[in-house]
């Protein structure tokens, strides 16, 4: 006596919409710039202390009060005595390293 043969039946295909997660780089991020936009709507001053050299002087911080804070960038416009030409510096935030208010 011969068995039947297996009846083999295919799974299902099931499509699942799979949101990445978040990376610890992109938390990260989020939260820096939730605090430098509430530093910001306070009108706070702040230092800002980079992981790179930046401007003439080649200091690795910066003084003075938030304009604009953005996905990547934000806008801070130095203190009047810190320098001598009126202006904004624009600084990438994955360059940052630590916000310190100062006021």
């Amino acid at each position: 006596m011969d068995a039947p043969p297996p009846a083999i039946i295919p799974p299902p295909v099931v499509k699942v919409n799979v949101d990445s997660p978040e990376t610890a780089d992109c938390v990260s991020m989020n939260s820096l710039r939730k605090e430098l936009e509430r530093y910001m709507k306070h009108k706070q001053t702040v230092e800002v202390i980079l992981s790179v050299d930046w401007g003439a002087q080649s200091r690795r911080y910066r003084f003075g009060n938030l304009v604009r804070v953005e996905d990547g960038i934000i806008e801070l416009k130095p203190a009047p005595s810190d320098e001598t030409a009126p202006g904004s510096v624009i600084i990438p935030l994955n360059r940052i390293v630590a916000v310190i208010p100062t006021s």
